[in-house]
């Protein structure tokens, strides 16, 4: 039997598992708690009211408020608040307001005062200033702002007692307001440290409307244009992951990478830059709205792109050919000669390539009915047989992938719809192969792809 010892140490343990907290908070939940609590309470209470900013703001630039104002050392946090409206009438683009105030405040910090809620103030108007107004001025009010910042930051954080968080990530990004500074990120960034700067961006609150991410563009972009064709293009996915964080600038930065690609000697497609192409504009190909920014690019651009769209359609023709590709990898070498010449393409495909298409997203995001359409091929015994048709400013070509070769008619002489929904392989009236019926076809099947001087002579007749 159980003691009357045991008896109480049960109801005790019986007791104290009753009114156990379901769960236990730190003395750090507590403080979090409490952070949160004030923070809510006190959120906004040392910003000044709209109508007191635009009042100030006023006041100082009428030079109504010096030095000895109570309120002068919250101008530092208004020196981007606009007067009736106008973006341009603010103490950041009136030149010698600007230089007054940032002199004052320099004399201050000398002096041993404690300005850094008012450096921290500049220090975010910096970050933030936009020239979206496109005004001269805005460059030289920049470099003034910066160069306070970075004159006065030693004395900011040694004289100090207590250094403000905000401020503590500061020396962490120095090199932010020094000299030079768009040249060591710009450099930074082609040598692979973009997430540095992104993290930077992330730290510090840069907006993607902020000088920093233009100027960091354009920067970068003047190193590639300046750079060797291949060093161009291998340093795209870093210039395109820029784009990506400076959506601003994203037309216009495809608008510039566009017009230096096609200056490159070799203008074969870049994979990578298409696909990101596409996501952003669409397609090249169709009817263009007015707005559309397909229609600022230049023709040297414009001709390019429209040969990528044709380049790719070749390379996915040949790519869908199972078994032995040899012979359609030196047909695909062959044809990429002739893209400029290339007016229009389109695939037509059997049950086995339609297969293919409608099977993969990416693909179907290629071959989009209102673009890019393909179509249907029938009348052909084999399942895999699929037809590339091609038209340049004197003839239409039609390859076929599973033997047949290649036919070759002069514009005019064939029946057929090159842009008709479905296609017939067949000898037939309105068929791909009409005209050969009897006479064979141009480039037989057992033709040597690789032998390209008697393949361009054949082709010289038909101003190829």
């Amino acid at each position: 039997m159980p003691t009357i010892l045991e008896g109480l140490s049960n109801e005790l343990k019986f007791t104290l598992e009753s009114t156990k907290p379901k769960y236990f908070k730190s003395s750090q939940n507590y403080l979090l708690m409490a952070f949160e609590n004030a923070s809510s309470k006190f959120k906004g209470i040392s910003r000044v009211q709209a109508h007191i900013e635009y009042k100030l703001v006023q006041q100082f630039l009428n030079g109504d408020i010096d030095s000895t104002h109570p309120a002068f050392d919250l101008l530092g946090d208004m020196i981007h608040y606009p007067i009736e409206g106008n973006s341009i009438n603010t103490i950041f683009f009136f030149a010698e307001r600007l230089n007054y105030l940032l002199d004052i405040y320099t004399e201050k910090i000398q002096q041993g005062e404690d300005l850094q809620v008012t450096w921290k103030s500049l220090f975010r108007a910096y970050l933030i200033a936009s020239n979206q107004d496109e005004l001269p001025i805005f460059n030289a009010q920049l470099e003034t702002l910066r160069i306070f910042l970075d004159s006065t930051w030693v004395e900011i954080s040694q004289r100090s007692t207590q250094t403000l968080f905000d401020l503590k990530d500061v020396n962490k990004y120095i090199k932010l307001i020094q000299p030079n500074s768009l040249e060591f990120f710009s450099q930074s960034w082609l040598e692979g440290l973009h997430q540095r700067i992104i993290q930077m961006g992330n730290d510090l609150e840069i907006p993607s409307t902020s000088w920093f991410w233009e100027k960091l563009f354009v920067n970068i972009l003047q190193m590639l244009v300046n750079f060797e064709d291949d060093a161009f293009k291998k340093s795209l996915p870093k210039l395109l992951s820029l784009l990506d964080i400076c959506p601003l600038y994203q037309d216009l930065g495809i608008q510039l990478i566009l017009e230096r690609f096609s200056r490159c000697q070799s203008t074969l497609m870049n994979h990578q830059l298409m696909e990101y192409i596409s996501l952003s504009w669409g397609s090249s190909i169709g009817t263009q709205q007015k707005n559309s920014p397909w229609n600022n690019i230049g023709e040297k651009s414009q001709q390019m792109i429209k040969a990528w769209h044709h380049e790719r359609n070749l390379r996915i023709f040949f790519a869908l050919k199972t078994g032995d590709k040899s012979i359609p990898q030196q047909k695909l070498d062959f044809w990429l000669n002739y893209l400029d010449c290339i007016e229009f393409s389109r695939l037509a495909l059997g049950s086995v390539g339609q297969k293919i298409i409608q099977s993969q997203s990416s693909l179907q995001k290629i071959f989009h009915p209102k673009t890019n359409p393909y179509s249907k091929l029938l009348g052909d015994i084999n399942p895999e047989q699929n037809a590339l048709i091609l038209k340049t400013h004197q003839c239409i070509i039609i390859d076929f992938i599973v033997n047949d070769g290649c036919y070759i008619y002069d514009l005019g002489s064939n029946s057929f719809d090159i842009q008709q929904d479905t296609h017939y392989s067949t000898t037939y009236k309105g068929g791909l192969k009409e005209r050969y019926g009897k006479y064979g076809v141009t480039i037989t099947q057992d033709q040597d792809w690789s032998d390209t001087a008697s393949l361009k002579l054949l082709l010289n007749k038909y101003g190829l």
